[in-house]
């Protein structure tokens, strides 16, 4: 590190460069346009920042890029430009080929020394084994797919243009003395592995962090990436603030936001110039021009808590079998003009993060939680979808256009749920939310129940179409008021959630049709690409070890497969559960574009919907892309003109909006496992059931049911006396011998076992642990067991 350090002291004497120069821009294009470069957005693994891949937008092999020299000042996230090094430098998978050789010599070991299967395995290992002891390098072209079940070798390539800095530089992190004693600068380490080490001036440090460094130890800090040149191993600093302790539970939601690149700077006053005031009310012009709909029985239904209320939904009976369904989206384009400094803040931050205890939100809080948010009991404007449907499902005729509601009452899913599963329940005072005084409990409970109908016939329908469901579980969590703790959870997949998703889609596949007919130039659409077919063989693989027959041709074929593990038995849903889990790992992420940037119309087509036309209109205070999609709905109802940019500026900031939900997705997820961590600390153990995913030599994976999280169980975690890994077939099975007791202690482990488990906090803060409980009933064990 010191070494680093003196390289951009200065002096007189000129260091030589440690990085590369940058190739100019014009030999760059050339490079990308004879295709000699790649350009793609680097990827440094978290584990090991040794490590970093270039994800290209085609379907060809990541390229790697390792070590500092190679990605030249690069940072997560960049968009750069690679050269592909000569084939004899490309990377050797050297740590998971020999992963490979162990299990494959587990697995002919178990199968026997006489198995042909086994000897082939054994073949195949011996000869890359033999090359790697050689120093021999391995090229993609060195083994066809019959040689090697794996790759064990990466095209690897060197960062020589970074096109766009697209990581803000912030970072939280730890400070440090530099190890040459400099009391003119020090190092800060950022949380972030991925993300560089920096050099910062003492000058910023806290007074007397020279003198007493480790009065600081636990304290994380905020700096920014300011300088990289050429001959500094790492790159010049600006430490600026002391974010607070670590384990204090705001300090680490700070550094969960940072260290995905959330922005969570304030509005600028040019932003908030933009804004209307915050007594604004419905212009009296603005009504003449809009269906009102405030009389209807109008409400939304959402998660516990929020306060950004996009959709809502009403129906009313027709008389002759059929009804009039609406779905009611936040006409936030209303506010949000285009080419605005809010329209730009907006595309910017792309979508609103929803952390457990707080939401960075997309758009001012003027807008997200007051003017725009459905809340009840007052007037909003809003961009509808109305439909007359019959009540086996058929659309009759659709609508749409901008309307006013009045929402009745504010629902979460637990009131819809009860709604539901208690038809003729009597509802008493404060036991739903207040209802506006025209309605009543019976008239909204009534209107769930014929909603709820109608979203189980639409969903039989498409189901039968060829859409592939797979049910998740979302955790949700009560905060201590005082404290901001995780007080208790709920794993929500219940039918009032699935009835709000069904009528989204419906509106979201109903828009996308309108806006393509109209515009099929500009359309802003949303597809999903059928699976890779390496991930649709490590699905094929896994149901064939757990005895399950998995058909995989199309998105229809696989959710016919899986129904077959529909049931009411205990077993039979934490089958489906994990499978569920299992084929979502399989599918590719969905994408937005601009048709206009896509000539291949079947490329459009949404595979797990399995529909032609999709996009998002439904959530737009919380995703920028369905403002532009509000604003292609407008003009195509002839509320306003053609949208003016062509084709390629929509592209442009479609693909910044996926980085951008990439981050906010991975933000939520590590904000639920740190508030899942907290609670296990403060009420765990817990005792949770979960089902067996995935079997290694020395540990196990677990789906916990409950909270849809799966964990590692390690044997050496557990009171176990000894263990084999041996292979039924195609079936891997772990026999685990536990230490003697009164109990039985032999205990089979194999794919789709149903296990008890205690989840317990990690001692050292470091999260939380999942280990398994002895059986106490004898039909846990398998009575034929033996040892081999």
């Amino acid at each position: 590190m010191s070494r680093g350090y003196r390289n951009q002291r200065g002096g007189r004497q000129q260091k030589p460069p440690f990085y590369e120069q940058f190739m100019n821009a014009a030999d760059v294009e050339t490079g990308i346009r004879f295709k000699t470069l790649i350009k793609g957005v680097i990827q440094v693994n978290p584990r090991n920042s040794d490590e970093a891949y270039v994800r290209l937008s085609d379907d060809t092999p990541d390229v790697f890029i390792g070590g500092l020299n190679d990605r030249n000042r690069a940072m997560h996230s960049d968009e750069v430009v690679v050269t592909i090094k000569p084939y004899n430098q490309w990377k050797v998978h050297v740590r998971k080929f020999e992963e490979y050789a162990d299990a494959q010599s587990e697995i002919s070991s178990a199968r026997g020394s006489d198995s042909q299967q086994g000897e082939a395995q054994r073949r195949k290992v011996t000869t890359v084994s033999d090359m790697l002891s050689n120093g021999s390098r391995l090229a993609y072209r060195t083994f066809s797919a019959q040689d090697v079940d794996c790759q064990f070798v990466q095209r690897t390539g060197k960062v020589v243009y970074i096109s766009k800095r697209n990581h803000s530089g912030l970072a939280a992190g730890r400070i440090k003395l530099m190890k040459n004693n400099n009391n003119d600068a020090a190092q800060f380490y950022p949380v972030d592995r991925r993300l560089p080490l920096m050099i910062v001036p003492m000058s910023q440090c806290p007074a007397g962090f020279y003198n007493r460094p480790g009065s600081h130890a636990n304290k994380l800090f905020l700096a920014k990436v300011e300088q990289w040149n050429e001959t500094g191993i790492w790159p010049r600093g600006t430490l600026i603030e002391c974010l607070g302790e670590e384990g204090d539970l705001d300090v680490e939601t700070k550094v969960i936001l940072l260290n995905h690149d959330v922005l969570t700077n304030t509005f600028s006053s040019e932003v908030e110039r933009c804004l209307p005031k915050r007594s604004w009310t419905i212009p009296a012009e603005e009504l003449t021009t809009r269906k009102d709909l405030r009389g209807q029985c109008i409400f939304t239904i959402d998660p516990p808590y929020s306060k950004d209320l996009d959709d809502a939904l009403s129906i009313e009976e027709l008389g002759d079998g059929s009804y009039q369904v609406g779905v009611h989206i936040a006409d936030v384009s209303y506010f949000v003009e285009p080419d605005t400094a809010l329209d730009q803040v907006a595309c910017t931050r792309a979508t609103s993060v929803h952390m457990v205890n707080k939401v960075v939100h997309m758009l001012p809080e003027l807008l997200s939680e007051d003017l725009c948010s459905l809340i009840p009991h007052r007037d909003k404007l809003t961009f509808s979808v109305i439909w007359e449907i019959t009540e086996k499902g058929e659309i009759l005729n659709e609508w749409f256009g901008r309307t006013v509601i009045n929402s009745c009452v504010q629902l979460t899913y637990e009131h819809a749920q009860k709604c539901i599963e208690e038809p003729n329940r009597r509802w008493g005072p404060g036991e739903l939310p207040p209802i506006a005084k025209h309605y009543n409990a019976t008239h909204v409970v009534q209107r769930i129940l014929q909603l709820n109908k109608l979203a189980d016939c639409i969903r039989r329908k498409r189901i039968e179409s060829g859409t592939l469901l797979l049910d998740q579980v979302d955790l949700y969590y009560t905060l201590d008021a005082d404290t901001g703790l995780p007080m208790g959870y709920t794993g929500e997949r219940d039918s009032s959630k699935k009835l709000v998703e069904e009528f989204m889609v419906l509106a979201n596949q109903a828009v996308a049709q309108k806006i393509y007919k109209h515009y099929p130039d500009l359309a802003i659409l949303r597809q999903q690409p059928a699976p890779k077919e390496d991930q649709l063989q490590k699905m094929k693989d896994f149901c064939e070890a757990a005895g399950i027959v998995m058909k995989t041709g199309s998105a229809k074929e696989i959710m016919r497969s899986l129904s077959t593990l529909g049931g009411q038995g205990e077993l039979q849903q934490a089958k489906h559960q994990l499978l569920c889990k299992v084929i979502a790992r399989s599918m590719q992420k969905s994408q937005y574009f601009c048709t206009g940037t896509v000539q291949d119309k079947s490329l459009y087509h949404h595979y797990s919907l399995n529909l032609p036309f999709y996009t998002d209109f439904s959530s737009p205070i919380r995703r920028y892309q369905d403002i532009l999609v509000h604003r292609l709905l407008a003009a195509a109802c002839r509320y306003c003109a053609r949208p003016a940019h062509p084709p390629e500026h929509y592209q442009k900031q479609m693909d910044s909006c996926m980085d951008k939900i990439k981050n906010a997705k991975s933000a939520s997820g590590d904000s639920n496992e740190l508030f899942l961590s907290l609670f296990i600390k403060n009420r765990g153990p817990l005792e949770e059931r979960a089902i067996v995913k995935e079997i290694f030599e020395k540990s196990f994976e677990v789906l916990i049911l409950n909270l849809g999280v799966v964990r590692k169980v390690f044997l050496e975690d557990l009171p176990v006396k000894s263990h084999k890994l041996r292979m039924n077939g195609k079936r891997p099975e772990l026999l685990i011998k536990w230490e003697q007791d009164k109990q039985r202690t032999k205990h089979l482990i194999t794919l789709l076992t149903l296990v008890d488990c205690r989840l317990v906090a990690k001692e050292d803060k470091s999260g939380w642990s999942c280990v398994i409980k002895r059986p106490t009933e004898e039909a846990d064990f398998d009575s034929d067991v033996e040892d081999d």
